[in-house]
């Protein structure tokens, strides 16, 4: 009998002791994981806005380079004949452009010495000329450019430049992009040969300004993004629609409130979790 009642005595120690113990444990756990706060980073929420378009400009000088004219005479003394001779015709090297009949030579052609553009022409069809008399003039194809060398590149995408309020074509670029042509023939523009041009960049489409968070901050459930935010202390996760990404971060277009605070590295903590 006194065995029996020891060994009664011994099991409900042992079972006090083990119930004691693991009381203590779990507790200790529970305070850890949840009474705990977590200390993290976190960042402001700021509404999306659009950013304001302000033009850059600059003004640099140029120096017009003249294309070259040379002189179309008559050979010999004589009457022209067949004159295919009009300002503003487009002529190629070697090409015929009148007749001039002498009478000891003959009739003779006048030829285009390079190719051009025809100007000042001075007489006309069937009319008697002396001697290396100038017909016309042919200006060379290349027209006269504007030069304009940079210190460095430009820095605009897209860019217009003007010369007195006169609108310029398009520039032509060289290898190390600090170098521009432009052609000015058609432009009347005045025997200076250097010039002030001014550059103003061409208006670009809207952009939107985006508060970026690391992916690190997000979870995707599906189709749906979830952003990690504070929430009366605790970590909250709310839905949100990305604008995009911008070198490996995301941008929110909506879906949360101004001023909210985003919780950083929380896709690896669970909602509900107290922070610090």
């Amino acid at each position: 009998m006194k065995k029996l009642i020891a060994i009664i005595v011994l099991l409900v120690g042992l079972t006090y002791g083990w119930h004691q113990q693991h009381k203590d444990f779990n507790a200790s756990t529970v305070a850890n994981k949840v009474l705990e706060p977590t200390k993290v980073t976190m960042l402001t929420y700021q509404e999306p806005t659009q950013k304001t378009f302000v033009p850059k400009q600059f003004v640099t000088s140029g120096q017009i380079i003249r294309g070259k004219s040379i002189a179309v005479p008559a050979l010999h003394n004589g009457i022209l004949w067949n004159m295919k001779l009009e300002n503003g015709l487009q002529v190629k090297k070697g090409e015929t452009l009148a007749y001039i009949d002498n009478n000891y030579y003959g009739r003779q052609p006048i030829t285009a010495q390079q190719s051009g553009t025809i100007e000042n022409v001075t007489v006309l069809d069937g009319k008697y000329i002396s001697a290396n008399y100038k017909i016309a003039e042919i200006s060379d194809m290349q027209a006269d450019l504007l030069s304009v060398s940079l210190k460095a590149p430009i820095n605009m995408k897209r860019f217009k430049a003007y010369v007195g309020g006169l609108e310029l074509p398009e520039a032509t670029t060289g290898s190390s992009g600090k170098n521009l042509s432009f052609k000015v023939a058609n432009l009347q523009l005045n025997d200076s040969t250097k010039v002030q041009v001014k550059f103003v960049e061409k208006p670009q489409p809207p952009k939107m300004t985006y508060t970026e968070v690391p992916m690190h901050a997000l979870r995707i459930s599906g189709s749906n993004w979830y952003c990690g935010v504070l929430d009366n202390g605790k970590l909250a996760f709310k839905k949100v629609k990305l604008a995009g990404f911008n070198q490996g971060r995301a941008q929110i277009a909506s879906g949360l409130e101004e001023q909210t605070q985003i919780v950083l590295y929380s896709s690896q903590m669970k909602a509900g979790t107290l922070i610090n």
